[in-house]
């Protein structure tokens, strides 16, 4: 029998890991005369710069696709990379709906310290204003 502990921090060294998920927005067809931004924020706290691509493939055949550079965390620090993409829409664009991917990219261009507490969160919301009419 062989018995090996790990003891964490853990340095690990990545080059090329690809992390992918998507989601399907659901048509919005109750926003009428909407104006503004379906804003993605993303928090990360891996100890390595994180590469993140989205993808909002728009049910009517519309494809919008942009990239943003997290900063490095640190979970024992308590510091978190933070960014935000903004896609702007209309009524027009969210009436379809569509499938959004996301796909992360890490390089840690050598060992670094890694918790096993890490973690990248993505957290959607629309943003703008809607014209309502009273008569």
């Amino acid at each position: 029998t062989f018995w090996y502990e790990l003891r964490v921090p853990l340095k690990l060294g990545v080059n090329g890991m690809v992390l992918r998920d998507s989601f399907t927005l659901e048509g919005l067809d109750d926003v009428p005369n909407f104006e503004g931004f379906l804003q993605l924020d993303f928090s990360n706290t891996f100890p390595v710069e994180v590469t993140g691509t989205v993808a909002f493939d728009r049910f009517d055949g519309v494809l919008y696709r942009d990239t943003l550079v997290l900063p490095a965390g640190s979970v024992p620090q308590d510091l978190m990379g933070e960014g935000t993409l903004s896609i702007p829409v209309n009524a027009e664009m969210l009436m379809p709906g569509g499938d959004v991917e996301v796909e992360l990219r890490v390089n840690t261009f050598g060992p670094q310290p890694f918790t096993g507490h890490e973690f990248v969160r993505l957290q959607g919301r629309l943003e703008g204003t809607q014209l309502i009419e009273v008569e």
